[in-house]
């Protein structure tokens, strides 16, 4: 279930649309796929949305004064920039269980 969380979400952030769900016969009777063992996954479909939601959220002043200052050299907002780098940094991204 992590792969398939996490391969929406890259999907998603490539500003890709997430393919719908295929039937098991469609796969089945499909020849690209001859001989091979399927599996069935449910994926929870709050994580393929997008929608804006209001956060609060505490943080020192000296950590929010370095954040403004981080979001403002890069031109952005604050929700902007916490927003790009938390999609945008990989390496340290884990799936939601």
């Amino acid at each position: 279930m992590p792969h398939a969380a996490a391969r929406s979400d890259a999907t998603l952030d490539a500003g890709e649309a997430v393919s719908p769900p295929s039937s098991l016969d469609a796969i089945r009777s499909n020849s690209d796929y001859a001989g091979w063992i399927f599996g069935i996954i449910s994926v929870d479909a709050g994580l393929l949305d997008d929608t804006i939601e209001r956060v609060n959220i505490t943080l020192t002043r000296r950590v929010l004064l370095r954040l403004d200052a981080l979001a403002r050299s890069a031109g952005e907002s604050r929700s902007g920039y916490i927003a790009h780098h938390v999609a945008l940094d990989g390496p340290r991204r884990t799936a939601v269980s």
